[in-house]
């Protein structure tokens, strides 16, 4: 494929509210953007935005990688980070899409309470929901809400907005229990998502990369291979992304020191957590907080 971008260019990445980043969700109506580009959304790939499409009424055609699967409303469409995906819709179609940042992806996953749910949810594919069932109805509202939601300052979404958001995802969940979705095609992608899996359960053990290559059942050298093929990066900067986006998360949503942050995180010496954290992010850790909190 070509043409690849890093997104769409109609969805707004940049709010304005730094603090909000990591919890960044966006929701629009697809159907109405799309036309100007004839019902069809070239090849692209969005590194650490989780998508999901709800497509209300019409039908189209999503492509990820070499794999085409056709779509015919209602159904959700599962769209993990990293996955060169496109669309292709029938005119006057309607379709909701979804767009959350990973981070937040994770909390909400968490909140869940689903055996890997986080996992299952990684996977590309389309699931299908019955017309005037339970679950469609419900999907249906959740859209509608968040659509009203996002009209409001991002700082005063409360509950009403992530729990719109979690019926959606607990929604794609029992479509996978009943249908099951298609995983994505080539072995090096389903050993990055297998590899992306343990760092979140392993993170704050500062497992090295031949720890993870070992649970993986596989070489360094390919793990390598796999995480630079799908995320253009070394496995080692996808477990530092990791801890560091753990150690923002604490620094604006908990009471604890820098030290004590660090420590949890496995640094022994507050100094080194500080590089480590000015390196990943490009401010100390106090300033970082300091900024975003004062």
């Amino acid at each position: 494929m070509s043409n690849r971008s890093e997104g769409p260019p109609f969805i707004p990445y940049a709010d304005g509210h730094e603090a909000f980043a990591l919890r960044f969700a966006h929701v629009e109506r697809l159907s109405t953007r799309i036309r100007k580009y004839n019902w069809e959304l070239a090849p692209h790939r969005h590194r650490d935005l989780y998508q999901l499409l709800y497509v209300a009424d019409g039908a189209g055609e999503v492509a990820f990688d070499l794999q085409s699967l056709e779509i015919r409303a209602p159904a959700l469409v599962l769209v993990p980070p990293l996955v060169v995906h496109k669309f292709a819709f029938l005119a006057r179609s309607r379709a909701f899409l979804l767009t959350v940042a990973e981070s937040y992806f994770t909390e909400l996953i968490a909140l869940l309470d689903r055996a890997n749910a986080a996992g299952r949810l990684r996977r590309t594919g389309v699931i299908a929901l019955a017309p005037g069932s339970a679950p469609q109805q419900q999907v249906d509202l959740a859209y509608r809400v968040l659509e009203e939601q996002m009209s409001s300052d991002v700082r005063r979404r409360g509950p009403l907005f992530s729990g719109s958001l979690l019926t959606v995802l607990g929604a794609a969940l029992e479509g996978l229990d009943r249908d099951g979705a298609a995983p994505i095609g080539s072995r090096t992608h389903q050993l990055y998502e297998r590899f992306r899996q343990l760092v979140e359960d392993h993170y704050a053990e500062r497992w090295p990369v031949a720890a993870y290559a070992e649970a993986l059942g596989t070489t360094e050298r390919t793990l390598h291979r796999a995480s630079w093929s799908v995320a253009g990066v070394p496995p080692l900067k996808i477990i530092h992304r990791r801890i560091a986006l753990e150690a923002q998360r604490r620094l604006l949503y908990s009471a604890d020191s820098v030290a004590e942050i660090g420590y949890s995180l496995g640094f022994d010496d507050p100094a080194h957590f500080s590089r480590f954290f000015t390196d990943n992010v490009g401010e100390s850790p106090a300033a970082f907080r300091r900024r975003r909190m004062g």
